[in-house]
């Protein structure tokens, strides 16, 4: 597979797990940018359990580690997002963003992202942001898996039951 292919094959991967999820609206790119506008074409998954989270979630696969504008593009459509009026109603809605990619965020990305998380512990945000990253796609999905278990939102297989991995 060439480098896109693959991005396409690990987006479609993880929307497949999402969707796993019960309880929850998952919502795709498309859908994403249809509902809170066209501006907002730097997330690949949404996760939204009204009580609780709304999570966003960017997935990359490619050859390099994550540039600082790719980083900003994804904190700017959260940001766009966390002041949708539906989502600016729910005072007790958590907003998480998460970055999984095959590659780690580059240092001045890091950067970045450790300025956005100081804004979300000194209360001058509601985005708390995470990444998720492993040369391994099966591991990352398992790690996701494993996050979003830390939030009550689980995943069922077809039968029913409660998927629970360990990594």
């Amino acid at each position: 597979m060439n480098p896109q292919e693959k991005g396409r094959y690990f987006e479609d991967n993880l929307h497949k797990r999402l969707l796993q999820a019960r309880y929850c609206k998952i919502m795709r790119e498309a859908d994403i940018k249809k509902y809170f506008g066209k501006s907002v074409s730097g997330i690949d998954h949404i996760i939204y359990n009204e009580s609780d989270y709304l999570i966003c979630i960017q997935d990359k696969w490619q050859s390099s580690t994550i540039s600082i504008s790719e980083f900003n593009h994804f904190s700017k459509c959260v940001e766009e997002i966390s002041k949708h009026q539906e989502i600016l109603n729910n005072k007790q809605l958590k907003i998480l963003a998460i970055y999984a990619s095959n590659q780690p965020l580059s240092a001045n990305s890091l950067e970045q992202f450790n300025k956005e998380n100081e804004r979300y512990k000194n209360k001058m945000s509601r985005i708390k942001y995470y990444t998720c990253n492993d040369k391994d796609e099966i591991i990352i999905l398992h790690k996701l898996e494993n996050f979003l278990h830390t939030k009550k939102i689980f995943m069922y297989d077809h039968n029913g039951d409660c998927i629970m991995r360990s990594l």
